[in-house]
């Protein structure tokens, strides 16, 4: 479905009036908690519950089902709120997958890393670390599969990249496999798109949040913006640094929502792990409209953005330190050169990692790196819109093709 209804999208955004955020605080990025070790919906599946630290602050838990077939799944959660307790109740559905995946005689392993937040390169480190640690108390398994949801996905890419020896298959479910300079530049570029179109409505910019911004009543600002002139939103929509998800306006009002609230609540945990050093840059972004005519932006309008798109205090451009670039790509940018079988499962229309951005970039580095024969990619059927909202049956269907495709050579359809 297009991104917009053609000529008549202002219409349809001014008459819907995007009612429904009037009332419903656009989701956080981060899942709520969930109790991963909870066993009670499933009493008498495990013969074995084992937890663990793995470092001061890092938690692990394994789980050996009845009739275990040998293989186990590591599995890294989803990014969680910067704030929150550092614990194994990691939300993201975890606990129910875990579930069934024990029903199917595996094993599951998960860790809570020792730090929330943008913690892909700690949540990689302490994911591979289970294999070992697995190993060391209930033998080297048959088979070891990795599992990721969200930010996990770009995790154990990561590792299957540079250990793809020592694991078997790769599950990533709605995850930025564009990469995380990706992610943060597309994030970065709708805060500073609507800052052009709706000036004055947010505090601060995209690099400097002023302290105490209540993150729900920025995003109320900016739909009650919206609601009031939508063409801004119509532009974004056209813009291809911006592919905003959805199929209608109140779709694509909570896209622009998420990206507002995650750069709110995630600004100082980012900037932290980039020592500081600005971590966006935008510095020598054209923005564009590649959609043809008459759907495009006119060049007039275009010429305007990149005249004078907001940067620093509303001057000039954002500039990245090369530091703090390097970071992101180390933390992570998928090579694509695949060496087992990879799976990856997405909604049509995610608001916080667009599925059209990430999996079209994944598709292109594993296409560049010659291997096209090791990746299948799946989107839930119809048009859903959400961030990981897959229902366990879409969860256990993705992991039971991916290890048929594994452990009897059947490559699944798409």
């Amino acid at each position: 479905m297009s991104r917009f209804t053609a000529s008549s999208l202002v219409a349809v955004l001014a008459v819907s009036a995007c009612a429904d955020q009037a009332t419903n605080p656009i989701p956080s990025p981060y899942p709520a908690a969930g109790d991963a070790l909870a066993t009670t919906a499933a009493e008498g599946l495990w013969r074995s519950v084992v937890t663990g630290e793995t470092g001061p602050g890092s938690q692990y838990a394994f789980y050996v089902p009845n009739d275990w077939n040998g293989s186990v799944v590591y599995y890294a959660h989803g990014i969680r709120l910067p704030s929150a307790p550092v614990d194994l109740d990691v939300g993201d559905g975890f606990a129910g997958f875990r579930d069934a995946l024990g029903a199917r005689h595996y094993a599951v392993a998960l860790s809570s890393f020792d730090e929330n937040g943008f913690a892909v390169k700690d949540g990689a480190q302490r994911t591979h670390q289970l294999r070992g640690l697995f190993a060391s108390q209930f033998g080297q398994p048959v088979r070891s599969y990795l599992a990721g949801m969200s930010l996990g996905g770009l995790m154990v890419e990561s590792i299957a990249e540079q250990h793809g020896a020592q694991y078997d298959g790769t599950l990533a479910m709605c995850s930025p496999l564009g990469g995380s300079a990706s992610e943060v530049n597309y994030l970065a570029d709708v805060r500073v798109l609507f800052d052009w179109f709706y000036k004055g409505v947010l505090p601060g910019d995209v690099m400097n949040v002023p302290p105490g911004t209540n993150p729900d009543e920025a995003v109320a600002a900016a739909v009650r913006a919206i609601i009031a002139n939508p063409t801004g939103l119509g532009a974004m929509l056209r813009v291809d640094q911006t592919p905003l998800e959805g199929t209608g306006p109140s779709d694509w009002v909570t896209s622009v929502g998420y990206a507002i609230k995650y750069n709110i609540l995630a600004l100082d945990d980012l900037t932290s792990h980039t020592h500081g050093h600005p971590f966006y840059d935008n510095s020598e972004t054209v923005y564009s409209s590649s959609l043809p005519a008459p759907y495009g932006l006119p060049g007039s309008l275009l010429a305007a953005i990149n005249g004078d798109v907001p940067g620093v205090d509303g001057v000039g451009r954002f500039t990245a330190t090369p530091d703090a670039l390097n970071y992101l790509d180390k933390y992570y940018t998928p090579t694509g050169a695949l060496t087992i079988p990879t799976l990856t499962l997405h909604t049509a229309n995610d608001p916080f990692v667009p599925r059209r951005k990430h999996e079209r970039e994944f598709l292109k580095a594993v296409t560049d790196a010659g291997a096209g024969s090791l990746l299948v990619q799946r989107n839930v059927p119809g048009d859903r819109f959400g961030h990981c909202t897959f229902k366990p049956e879409e969860l256990t269907a993705a992991f039971d093709a991916l290890a048929n495709w594994v452990e009897n050579g059947v490559k699944p359809a798409a």
